[in-house]
C-alpha cells in the first residue's frame, strides 16, 4: 500500500510541476485513522487501532508541502497535537490574514479552530 501511495503522490506532485501549478499549490496528504490491525496493519508502538480512541486509532501523519508553504514552514516537523478541524483557521491565516473568528450573525456557530503555525 505504501509503494501505491508514494507513486501517486508522485504522480501529483510532478503533474502540478510540469503544469507550473505547483507554486500556487498547498499539497496535504494525511489519514483518517490508525491502520485496521485485524488485516495485517500495524500501528506499532502505539495501542489500538481503526475503530477505537487508543493512540492507534486516531495517531496518523499529515505532511504538507507546495509552493505556497510559508518559509517559516519549510523543512520543518511539529510533533504536537492538531485536529482536522485546526487546517480552517491556519488556511485563513495563508489565504491572507482572514480572521475566521471574526463575528458573523449568519454563522451557524463560533469557529473552534485553531491556527497551528
Amino acid at each position: 500500500m505504501e509503494t501505491i501511495v508514494d507513486e501517486s503522490v508522485l504522480n501529483v506532485t510532478n503533474a502540478l510541476k510540469e503544469n507550473d501549478m505547483w507554486n500556487n499549490t498547498l499539497f496535504i496528504w494525511t489519514t483518517d485513522n490508525g491502520s485496521p490491525v485485524t488485516v495485517a496493519g500495524s500501528n506499532y508502538p502505539f495501542r489500538g487501532s481503526k475503530g477505537n480512541n487508543f493512540e492507534g486509532g486516531v495517531h496518523v501523519p499529515a505532511i504538507i508541502s507546495g509552493g505556497l508553504l510559508p518559509n517559516e514552514m519549510k523543512g520543518k516537523s511539529l510533533d504536537g497535537l492538531i485536529h482536522i478541524s485546526d487546517f480552517y483557521s491556519t488556511f485563513c491565516r495563508i489565504a491572507g490574514n482572514i480572521n475566521p473568528n471574526e463575528t458573523n450573525p449568519n454563522a451557524p456557530s463560533n469557529i473552534d479552530s485553531i491556527d497551528m503555525w
